[in-house]
């Protein structure tokens, strides 16, 4: 079809034309074409009757059955920066942030003034974040001259919660309500073969068991990280993130500025495996940044990392995309267990 799109804006029998590097060529008139720039004309073409078809020999094979390495392989097993975590702008700072470990708790009070004491702390503030779980919500941001400092500050941190909407969500509570309910008829039948009541009342033995499988953290090796550089009303970022095109949303809602006032540079990823389809990270980052009016690097602890992970991830992008932000958010929040219980 790429062929007969060609074909018909040059004029020229199909049959002249031939395909090679994303690009159809007549070599006759020398004339080219990119399949991209032929997709739409060849989308309008009737397609043809697949018998008619005459399938590539494996002599004429290019790719299939090669071996293609990755462009990057060489800087990856050696170390090269190419990740988030490795991302350097001159005149850095480095920010660690505290959030409530039970969703929607918010900061009452906090050691600030301890804690701007510490060696290489720079500041330390409240932000009172949007409330929404996946951009930024209430904690303690504290900004330094090292990560390792910023760190040491943050174990230092008292933060007093008010955890009064926060959720209640217990693992322990769950397991028992789901066995509570599994003795209990089902409200819905969905198909019925045979009477599989009185089978297992006439049975000679039966064996019951109860099945459960945790939520479990993503534990990527690469911990959340973002740099982030507001520039009044522009801002500049660096994001090892899955989907940038979400990252940008995130960050233009939790700023107020529009898109294109953000340039966002997507990084490699130490592993994402669906932790990355959220950008609370990236929106952190940007809030820290435009509160500091410089450079920042935030990044998460591996603490910060277990207790905020999102559990599971397989559902998270199917709901950011059938319900609103603010419902996403309550689900999500509804969903995450309070791993301190």
């Amino acid at each position: 079809m790429l062929i007969a799109a060609a074909a018909k804006q040059w004029k020229v029998p199909e049959a002249e034309c031939t395909t090679g590097d994303s690009i159809v060529t007549h070599a006759a008139s020398k004339r080219q074409a990119k399949y991209a720039d032929l997709a739409l004309p060849a989308a309008m073409l009737p397609v043809p009757d697949p018998t008619t078809l005459k399938l590539k020999s494996h002599a004429e094979y290019k790719l299939l059955g090669t071996r293609v390495s990755g462009v990057d392989n060489r800087k990856i097993v050696t170390g090269q920066p190419l990740f988030g975590i490795d991302v350097a702008v001159p005149n850095m700072v480095y920010a660690a942030y505290e959030k409530c470990p039970a969703v929607g708790g918010k900061v009452k009070r906090a050691n600030l003034d301890a804690i701007k004491r510490m060696p290489g702390v720079k500041d330390a503030f409240v932000l009172e974040g949007n409330g929404n779980v996946a951009e930024v919500m209430p904690g303690v941001a504290i900004i330094a001259t090292s990560t390792w400092a910023a760190f040491r500050a943050k174990a230092a941190l008292q933060v007093d919660w008010d955890e009064t909407a926060a959720s209640k969500d217990s693992w322990t509570g769950a397991v028992l309500e789901a066995q509570k309910l599994a003795k209990q008829a089902g409200t819905q039948s969905i198909t019925k073969n045979g009477d599989v009541d009185a089978a297992l009342k006439g049975a000679a033995k039966r064996i019951e068991a109860f099945y459960s499988y945790p939520f479990l953290p993503h534990a990527s090796l690469e911990p959340q990280n973002c740099t982030a550089w507001f520039k009044g009303d522009t801002i500049e970022m660096w994001v090892p993130t899955q989907t940038p095109e979400r990252a940008l949303q995130s960050v233009a809602h939790v700023l107020g500025i529009a898109e294109d006032k953000i340039t966002m540079h997507q990084t490699r990823a130490g592993g994402g495996f669906g932790r990355r389809l959220v950008n609370d990270y990236a929106s952190e980052a940007a809030a820290i940044a435009q509160k500091v009016g410089m450079p920042v690097k935030l990044t998460w602890t591996r603490e910060d990392d277990m207790r905020h992970d999102f559990l599971p991830s397989w559902w998270v992008p199917c709901f950011h995309r059938r319900f609103g932000r603010q419902r996403q958010a309550r689900r999500l929040a509804r969903s995450l267990h309070h791993l301190q219980q």
